[in-house]
């Protein structure tokens, strides 16, 4: 900028910053002269031709570049095309910057706002830096997000790592299960050869022994004793029934591949790793299921032809109650198992079902009813406190008791789920 010290970049004025001119062409201003001139010498910064001065008032101010630098403002926004003045206003009205002569003109206050630069300017920073907080506090929210979708991804990738883990110990399971039933086939082959020949030495013990006793009408003390192959078989038909025995108890094999496919089942409807482990890690028992319910919250799922339904396990007084199947997902992380694990372990023939009675808002307290025999009726009613095969009685309203204080009493419900009641075994 021409209207400018090259070496100290301020303005020129009529003050401190007056601009001279030195012989070779080249003009600063008063202050910068000042402290460049020394023992009467002075070196042009630009093109270092030496000058000749006692005092910096000794060189000629340049009056033409003075003038024009005094007469131009310093806060402008270029040169107007129609007046050839400087912009110095911006019409609000029309979003343009604007000179003095198109505010009497084209942009004329009564019909325009206009604002001097510096007001114009401080508006536009005022809103600048309204917009650059809330970008700020967008950013700073958007790092919160982020921090915070970080965090899940690194607790989801551990409880990856953990199946994964989890998975190759079960795998390695399996294959120690795979080796041992190998071994035991293996054994169960030589055990078949040697029975078939103790199978060939018996008969040939039975043959001799048929012709002593059809040759003879006298046997030795000898013949009396009872042969060798046949204590031998004796003795090997007793190792055989031991080891039988012994595998029989041994249901560890047949308790892996019972709770893989159960939890395998879960994993292919639910898609929650939580729940496969948990699925794997439980063996199906009352008292494990009992122990796990004093601390976690356990569900069972169930699939239909609308997707997986879930019901509440709980304990009371010791015993296992199962709530009706739900259309809704257990929050937080419980434990899922699969159904037909928990359900399977009611006897229908003697089921005790519940119902929680409330009249409008207010509990009425639990309902216990216990069905005796196993009847079509039965099944009805124990699948409608269930839910298991679609409809239930939740949230169903019962209607005044018929006969009521009489044999036969019975009670009339609104159509459960609000369908048409209708029996699910004919």
């Amino acid at each position: 900028d021409s209207l400018q010290c090259p070496i100290c970049a301020e303005g020129y004025d009529s003050s401190d910053h007056r601009v001279r001119s030195l012989g070779c062409g080249h003009s600063y201003c008063t202050q910068c002269l000042s402290n460049i001139l020394s023992d009467r010498n002075l070196q042009c910064p630009d093109c270092r031709t030496e000058h000749a001065f006692v005092t910096v008032t000794d060189i000629p101010v340049n009056y033409a570049l003075e003038n024009v630098a005094i007469t131009t403002p310093k806060l402008h926004a270029g040169i107007c095309e129609d007046h050839a003045l400087y912009k110095t206003f911006h019409c609000n009205t029309c979003s343009t910057w604007v000179c003095s002569d198109c505010t009497v003109a084209d942009h004329n206050p009564n019909k325009c706002q206009i604002d001097s630069i510096k007001e114009a300017l401080k508006s536009k920073m005022l809103k600048a830096d309204a917009t650059i907080s809330s970008q700020i506090n967008s950013i700073e929210e958007t790092k919160k997000w982020i921090h915070k979708q970080s965090q899940q991804l690194q607790e989801r990738k551990s409880k990856h790592l953990e199946q994964m883990k989890y998975l190759a110990k079960l795998y390695s399971l399996h294959e120690e299960a795979v080796k041992d039933i190998e071994s035991a086939r293996k054994y169960f082959q030589v055990m078949v050869e040697e029975g078939h020949r103790h199978k060939t030495l018996l008969k040939d013990t039975q043959q001799m022994l048929t012709e002593k006793l059809s040759s003879s009408n006298e046997l030795s003390e000898e013949d009396m004793q009872l042969p060798l192959p046949i204590k031998t078989a004796d003795s090997w038909l007793t190792k055989i029934h031991e080891w039988v025995a012994q595998r029989e108890k041994d249901t560890h094999p047949n308790m892996l591949l019972e709770s893989t496919s159960q939890a395998l089942a879960v994993f292919n409807s639910t898609i929650n790793m939580d729940n496969f482990q948990s699925c794997l890690t439980l063996q199906w028992n009352k008292k494990e299921l009992c122990q796990l319910l004093k601390s976690e919250k356990v569900y069972v799922a169930k699939r239909t032809e609308l997707g997986i339904r879930y019901g509440k396990l709980i304990m009371l007084n010791s015993e296992l109650f199962l709530h009706v199947l739900r259309d809704s997902t257990p929050s937080g992380h419980p434990i899922i198992l699969p159904y037909s694990s928990v359900r399977s372990r009611a006897d229908n023939h003697e089921a005790l079902v519940f119902l929680d009675l409330q009249s409008g808002s207010t509990p009425l307290g639990r309902l216990y009813i216990r069905i005796l025999g196993r009847t079509p009726r039965g099944d009805q009613f124990i699948c409608l406190t269930t839910g298991e095969m679609g409809p239930s009685y939740l949230n169903v309203n019962f209607k005044s008791p018929s006969k009521k204080d009489q044999p036969g009493e019975w009670v009339s419900s609104s159509a459960y789920d609000k369908k048409e009641a209708a029996p699910l075994f004919k």
